[in-house]
């Protein structure tokens, strides 16, 4: 099915002219006025970008989901981003589009009552995993050890009666901390962690999410190259990616069992190398 997709795209591509950035921003706002023509070719210009992800989340940790059902989710995300698209912002139209692509195709897979998963979990329990195990992962760089349903009941402020529930639920369907459990949606929707779903798109800045879904990716596949596990990790504590909040050096220290200074010079010398690649640089001027 994919190939058909790819010998539609490649035969318009052979018989369009391929349009520049400025062009695109042009029919962007034509079709934002209700020009069908415009938005036409807008998408077409973008479909490359719906079959990746489609491919992409198609068959993921033994879940078969119909190729022709995610495309025409991502078809409906790619429109959703040509009618919100800021043509003043300073993000790639690509970037944008491939948000709200991945979006659509993951609140659909959300819904997905899998064939192989003994049941399925409401989206809104599944929503409170999600924060849940974010926010366990938080409490074990804080205090270096697996937090106890108590720990986490004093963080969070939730009865220990609630947290209990959380983990029953948990448990009911996989171990918290092994990804090799049974197939079922709320195993693969722990798996999409680090892609943001917004639910509530009115209270939701876009932009924001963009610019850190951008961020991520960078750092997750660029930083590597030049940059060892634990410089990446102490980086990551420093500025709250990732773990919600932002750690003091003195407590990154702790964690790494390292000093105050220790991690200031760590930093250091990180920033430096990522300064000297100018490819990387590059990359990263724009969250300068």
């Amino acid at each position: 099915m994919i190939d058909i997709y790819k010998d539609s795209i490649t035969k318009y591509e052979k018989s369009n002219k391929k349009i520049t950035e400025d062009e695109e921003k042009k029919l962007i706002v034509l079709a934002q006025n209700g020009s069908k023509k415009a938005l036409n070719i807008v998408v077409k210009n973008n479909l490359k970008l719906v079959i990746f992800f489609a491919n992409k989340y198609s068959y993921r940790n033994n879940i078969k989901i119909y190729f022709d059902d995610l495309v025409q989710e991502g078809n409906l995300g790619l429109i959703k981003s040509i009618k919100r698209f800021d043509t003043t912002k300073n993000i790639k139209f690509s970037t944008y589009s491939s948000f709200w692509i991945i979006q659509k195709i993951l609140k659909y897979i959300k819904n997905q009552p899998f064939n192989n998963c003994p049941f399925r979990l409401p989206i809104h329990v599944v929503e409170k995993i999600i924060k849940f195990k974010k926010t366990k992962n938080e409490l074990f760089v804080k205090l270096e050890k697996e937090p106890t349903i108590q720990d986490l009941a004093d963080y969070t402020g939730k009865d220990v009666s609630y947290v209990t529930k959380i983990f029953d639920y948990l448990y009911s369907t996989l171990s918290i901390d092994q990804d090799n459990s049974n197939d079922c949606a709320l195993q693969e929707i722990l798996n999409l962690k680090s892609e943001s779903i917004i639910e509530d798109e009115k209270n939701e800045d876009v932009n924001d999410t963009i610019y850190k879904n951008q961020l991520l990716e960078i750092i997750n596949n660029d930083f590597p190259k030049i940059l060892s596990e634990k410089q990446i990790e102490i980086i990551k504590m420093k500025f709250g990616i990732y773990y919600g909040k932002s750690y003091t050096l003195d407590e990154i220290g702790r964690h790494f069992k390292n000093t105050k200074e220790g991690i200031r010079m760590i930093l250091k010398f990180s920033f430096e190398k990522i300064r000297k690649n100018k490819k990387l640089s590059e990359k990263l001027k724009d969250f300068l």
